[in-house]
């Protein structure tokens, strides 16, 4: 256990930011999932709706400093070679 005060702080810090970085990357799961879905049905229109839905919730991961900017390029790369699949 932490004995100086600075330590303690940064502990609960650390514990704070933690749950926030597990909530804002569920989130991004969560919208991709609904994407992949919307894929699945083949309707353009809906999956065109999810694909910018996801890309904006891991756009907003990145400035939030959830995702690395790399990572999130990949992901949103291999999301739209999906989406070009189905015939945009």
């Amino acid at each position: 256990m932490a004995n100086l005060k600075q330590s303690i702080k940064r502990i609960k810090q650390n514990n704070k930011r933690k749950l926030i970085n597990k909530m804002t990357v569920s989130i991004v799961r969560t919208y991709v999932k609904k994407f992949l879905k919307s894929l699945i049905i083949k309707d353009l229109a809906l999956s065109l709706k999810a694909y910018s839905l996801a890309t904006s919730k891991i756009d907003k991961s990145v400035t939030k400093g959830v995702f690395h900017k790399n990572k999130a390029n990949r992901l949103k790369s291999r999301l739209f070679l999906r989406l070009k699949k189905i015939g945009m």
